[in-house]
């Protein structure tokens, strides 16, 4: 199927020696292009799943109930600063919908759709008594450590004064 040539040179070529190793070749490449193109991170259909997300979304343009209603209620709701009065508003809005576990997607922003992504903060947790334990007894070593300097009646610090009489 394939034959070595050797030019003038003298360096070695590949003859292909079919028109079925061509297409062959041909149906790798066309297959490694296609295999690698449209593969980006993230591009998923389907959002994943996350259950400390919540997505607040309104359908502004392709609102199928009222997109022209839709805006108009949208634009009330800007004047509120506070976010759960926001949010309050925005739930009076034809075809506002609240699903849990999704997170808004990056294109999800206005004129098209008015998206809010609302994430649950990580219970606080309680600092172990034996750290504040150490925390003191480090604290004390350190100021002891830093008085020490000044305890002899002709230096204090790294710089030699005079005892005060």
């Amino acid at each position: 199927m394939f034959a070595m040539s050797y030019d003038s040179n003298g360096l070695a070529g590949v003859k292909h020696g079919s028109i079925g190793a061509r297409a062959l070749s041909l149906l790798l490449m066309l297959t490694l292009a296609l295999s690698c193109g449209g593969a980006r991170k993230g591009s998923s259909k389907h959002p994943k799943y996350d259950p400390n997300v919540a997505r607040y979304r309104l359908l502004l343009r392709d609102n199928p109930i009222d997109s022209g209603e839709a805006f108009r209620c949208y634009g009330a709701c800007q004047e509120l600063t506070q976010p759960d009065a926001y949010l309050e508003c925005l739930s009076k809005c034809p075809a506002f919908e609240v699903t849990k576990g999704v997170a808004c997607a990056p294109y999800e922003l206005p004129p098209e759709t008015a998206c809010i992504t609302a994430r649950r903060l990580p219970a606080k947790q309680e600092i172990d008594p034996a750290y504040k334990v150490v925390a003191v007894i480090a604290g004390v070593a350190l100021i002891v450590a830093l008085g020490v300097p000044c305890t002899s009646a002709t230096t204090c610090g790294a710089y030699y004064y005079a005892a005060p009489r």
